[in-house]
């Protein structure tokens, strides 16, 4: 027995001095969960990427004749009939994160409807066909604001199409009649109803900024760095050489650099989900990362358009209610009713500036009306242009 004991204590003796496993590299996504699908957003989904497929060479146009223009809203049709479709079902974005800079058909085919959609409009205004001009502005709000579901490239886009939206549409609704005006505010008033949370937007792009985090990490551990680095801006090509270098460091280094740089990105996120759970009017800008930050190149790559996020949404929230409220006032002002002396009347959801927190200003003018947001610097200034010659309002088309 004396001897078995010695031959295992020469056995496990070695076995205890053992250099301790370095630590596994993260799977950055593995808390991820994504939504149920639904109907509605299959079917948003398949009109994107039916669109895709039938624009076909026009999709990534910037040019258009008035020819090129009516083929664009032909080839359309098929896909946005489908679009139509989403208002009759349940809905909810189901998102998906991608690598980044991958090509996203269905989001390329969300682009060309919107543009369709708002060419259908305008030229349904200057045929005299409210009632079509109203069905394509209320499809093309819809579609922005579903985009806002999804990550910061989505919400980017329904932000562009609200942009568009007022600047080449808002002024011409004086055609429409009271009714169809009131059809559109009514729209609206559903569709701000049901618009996602601004949380929902951060909490997809958290996990579209971790995918970009580990689309890096399976570059760094496959040795494909060159590769991913020759797709993107020259500007990352300092990270990308501090990443060859990490290479020869101890797995613990290089597992901490990873490990680091998704913690950013959550960070990011967790600092504009605090503000967001604020009021509106409370909403402000986020400080910037500090210390050493060797990925601070990637993260201007691939965190950058989270910084838009909730100025955009702001915005497009203060475009949306402001462009329902002026069709219910104009509504009043085209069938010969009196204008209301304030907007206590009409419904919180639509009336509340989210710059300021209270009323949108209005003042009655007895032959027609003044009616603005006091917009990003959250001050009146009556439409008046600020120092660095950007309206400082968002002021309604004037009526009268």
């Amino acid at each position: 027995m004396a001897h078995w004991a010695l031959a295992l204590t020469s056995i496990t003796a070695p076995l205890g001095c053992r250099t301790p496993e370095p630590p596994p590299f993260p799977d950055h996504l593995a808390g991820y969960e994504t939504e149920p699908t639904n109907t509605g957003f299959e079917l948003m989904k398949q009109a994107g990427e039916r669109a895709f497929r039938d624009a076909d060479a026009l999709l990534y146009r910037t040019h258009w004749t008035p020819g090129l223009r009516t083929q664009a809203i032909a080839k359309a049709q098929a896909a946005l009939g489908m679009l139509r479709r989403t208002h009759r079902e349940t809905f909810e974005f189901v998102y998906s994160p991608q690598p980044p800079l991958s090509e996203n058909p269905a989001r390329s085919g969300w682009r060309f409807l919107g543009t369709t959609l708002i060419w259908s409009a305008q030229d349904a205004l200057e045929a005299g066909e409210g009632d079509r001009a109203v069905s394509d502005l209320l499809t093309t709000l819809r579609l922005a604001w579903d985009l806002f579901g999804g990550d910061a490239l989505d919400a980017n886009l329904g932000y562009t199409l609200i942009r568009r939206v007022q600047s080449t549409l808002w002024e011409a609704h004086a055609r429409l009649s009271s009714e169809q005006l009131m059809r559109l505010s009514q729209g609206i008033e559903g569709i701000l109803e049901q618009a996602p949370s601004v949380h929902q937007t951060l909490r997809h792009e958290e996990a579209a900024m971790l995918a970009a985090v580990q689309l890096i990490q399976d570059a760094f551990l496959d040795g494909a760095l060159d590769e991913v680095a020759g797709t993107l801006q020259k500007e990352t090509s300092r990270a990308f050489e501090y990443l060859k270098t990490l290479r020869s460091e101890p797995q613990e280094e290089q597992v901490e650099y990873f490990r680091r740089f998704a913690k950013e990105a959550r960070d990011r996120i967790s600092a504009l989900h605090a503000i967001a759970s604020e009021d509106t009017s409370q909403w402000r800008p986020t400080e910037a990362p500090t210390g050493e930050r060797p990925w601070w190149r990637l993260a201007a790559q691939f965190f950058g358009a989270s910084d838009g996020i909730l100025d955009q949404y702001l915005f497009s929230l203060a475009v949306t209610r402001l462009i329902a409220v002026d069709a219910l006032l104009l509504a009043r002002l085209r069938s010969g009713e009196r204008l209301p002396a304030s907007l206590e009347t009409l419904p919180e959801l639509l009336r509340t500036d989210p710059y300021s927190g209270r009323d949108f200003l209005y003042h009655n003018l007895s032959v027609g009306y003044d009616l603005y947001s006091v917009g990003e610097n959250r001050k009146d200034d009556r439409g008046l242009q600020a120092p660095g010659g950007e309206l400082s309002d968002i002021v309604a088309p004037p009526r009268s």
